[in-house]
């Protein structure tokens, strides 16, 4: 919820600071895929987690703003979406991945299965 953070190991963040801007699924998109044969894509979580953690094979969106190699959830104010995600292409165990698409709120967005796009 608001005022939670995420803290970027080394303080940085991957960030996606522009050309985020051609809309539908043809146009600009990000595919977060698997390479396990059994798993053809990630899950949503529709909320964040309360514990901020994602879950096996799953990934979850968040309202925020970033700072230095912070960011701070923000329901209603923030300006960026912070997308969480298991990097760990197995079902064995979680790999708290993510990264920042600066200046594109969650709600502009579209997933559908493993693919977000405007």
């Amino acid at each position: 919820g608001t005022g939670d953070t995420f803290v970027f190991a080394g303080g940085v963040a991957e960030l996606i600071s522009g050309g985020f801007t051609v809309p539908s699924q043809n146009g600009d998109k990000i595919d977060l895929n698997t390479t396990q044969d059994n798993v053809q894509s990630l899950a949503l979580i529709a909320v964040a987690p309360a514990n901020g953690l994602v879950t096996d094979q799953s990934y979850f969106l968040a309202r925020g703003d970033l700072s230095g190699g912070t960011f701070t959830v923000d329901t209603v104010g923030g300006g960026s979406t912070l997308i969480v995600y298991d990097g760990d292409p197995t079902a064995v165990g979680v790999s708290q991945t993510a990264f920042v698409l600066s200046g594109v709120l969650p709600g502009t967005l579209t997933t559908n299965y493993s693919s977000i796009y405007l």
